[in-house]
Order: C-alpha cells, then sequence, then structure tokens
C-alpha cells in the first residue's frame, strides 16, 4: 500500500476486527513521513452518502432546536464565534484581503459560522461546500452565501465551483482526514485558485493528539504529522508558509 502523502511503502500497523470475526479493517503507518491512517477506505461514493444523508443526521431540527454539536457555532442563536472562527478570522487578518473584492471559499462549511464571521466583517463574494444536506440549507440562509452540497472533488461540483471563481481563499478547518483522497482534494482546490490565491486548512495534529484518538473517530480516516501535511501540500502545488 502507498502512502497518500509521501507515496511512501506503507506498513500494517494494527488490524480491527469486527465482533462476528468476518469484517477486518487494517490501519497502515508510513515510516517515512509519519502517515497513519486506513488502508481499507471506504469509496468516495459511500462517503458522500454518508455525509448527505447520514452525518449527524440526528440534529436536522438544529435550526429550531437551538442545540448543536462539535463546538461550532449555533445556526440562528448570535454567540460569539468559535475558537475555530477566531483563529481563521486572525490569519485572514493577516493577510490584508480587499473585503470587498475577495472570492472566498469554505469547504466544509457545516452551518455557516465562518462564512457569518466573515461576512460581518466585510467580505461580500462568499461561497460553500457542505456534503450534509441540512447543514448545507442552515449555512445557506444564515449567511447569504451560494452553498453547494456533493462530492469536492466530482466533475459537476468542480464545474459549479469554477464558475464561482477563481478564489482568492480557500480555507477548510477539520475536513482533510475526512477524505477518501487527500491529494486529489487539494488538488481540486489548487485548480479553483488564482495563481496567487491563499489556503488555509486546519485537522487534527499528530504530534499533538494521539493518533488513535484521531484515527478511531469514525469517520476519521488520516492522522497526518506536519511534515506529512507539508509534503501533501506541496505534491498538490501549494507553497507552505
Amino acid at each position: 500500500d502507498v502512502c497518500p502523502c509521501c507515496q511512501g511503502a506503507c506498513e500494517d500497523l494494527v488490524t480491527l476486527v469486527g465482533n462476528a470475526g468476518s469484517q477486518k479493517v487494517v490501519v497502515g503507518l508510513c515510516p517515512q513521513c509519519g502517515w497513519i491512517g486506513y488502508l481499507d477506505r471506504p469509496t468516495t461514493n459511500w462517503l458522500e452518502q454518508f455525509y448527505r444523508e447520514d452525518w449527524d443526521a440526528g440534529h436536522k431540527d438544529l435550526e429550531t432546536s437551538g442545540h448543536w454539536s462539535d463546538g461550532e457555532d449555533p445556526p440562528v442563536k448570535k454567540r460569539a464565534p468559535s475558537r475555530n472562527t477566531q483563529t481563521l478570522l486572525s490569519l485572514v487578518g493577516r493577510l490584508e484581503l480587499d473585503h470587498g473584492g475577495t472570492r472566498v471559499l469554505e469547504i466544509g462549511c457545516g452551518f455557516g459560522g465562518a462564512l457569518a464571521a466573515l461576512k460581518e466583517i466585510g467580505f461580500k463574494h462568499l461561497v460553500g461546500v457542505e456534503g450534509s444536506l441540512h447543514r448545507a440549507r442552515s449555512a445557506a440562509a444564515r449567511t447569504g452565501a451560494r452553498v453547494h452540497t456533493g462530492d469536492f472533488i466530482s466533475p459537476a461540483l468542480q464545474a459549479a465551483l469554477a464558475s464561482d471563481g477563481p478564489f482568492d481563499l480557500i480555507f477548510s478547518s477539520h475536513v482533510l482526514e475526512h477524505v477518501a483522497d487527500p491529494l486529489a482534494f487539494l488538488s481540486a482546490a489548487r485548480s479553483l485558485q488564482r495563481p496567487d490565491g491563499n489556503l488555509i486548512i486546519s485537522m487534527p495534529n499528530q504530534l499533538r493528539d494521539p493518533a488513535a484518538a484521531i484515527i478511531f473517530f469514525l469517520p476519521h480516516l488520516h492522522s497526518l504529522t506536519p511534515h506529512a501535511l507539508t509534503t501533501l501540500l506541496a505534491r498538490a502545488g501549494y507553497d507552505v508558509g
């Protein structure tokens, strides 16, 4: 098996066996870059259906219930931005972007908390992608932004996003560890950006979060070291700063 980050040869780390003994999933390790993840990853079609219909399905009434999960900003009630959104705003501030003219895309926009925060400080051209249908509807209603649903790397969605771009800024928080093919994901993002565009991406850091805690939270598929992420970004055409 080949590492999705550096293309090195992976080693089997542990085999997870179901109660009946017939279902087995292998977790692998790349000695070169430190990637740890599932060697038996779900198909793209399975993942798309899972996020569209099943992910957080018990919270479809969040818009009216006033409850939410995963530390995200609430979909309706106005509260202080989440820690992830505060970090994003800080990084965006360092870029000194033209709020009125900058085209922004968030991949995995959830209930729209980050897009709403950017709108509040003056960004006007905001687009989101969200796999969950009910989260996408909530984000669109909350922000007024165009929010696409579906598999981010699919030709249809890439064509739709290309008509909204090219983007000056793309950001994605805690999404990369969920995707079947992280290189295809980042390469697709790069193709939608201006040559001098910026990417802000966050995910669990294996050096601070135990790999087992990352991997054994379904549906996390990857645990990356900073070296693995830097290698992956370089392969996708990004200069890491």
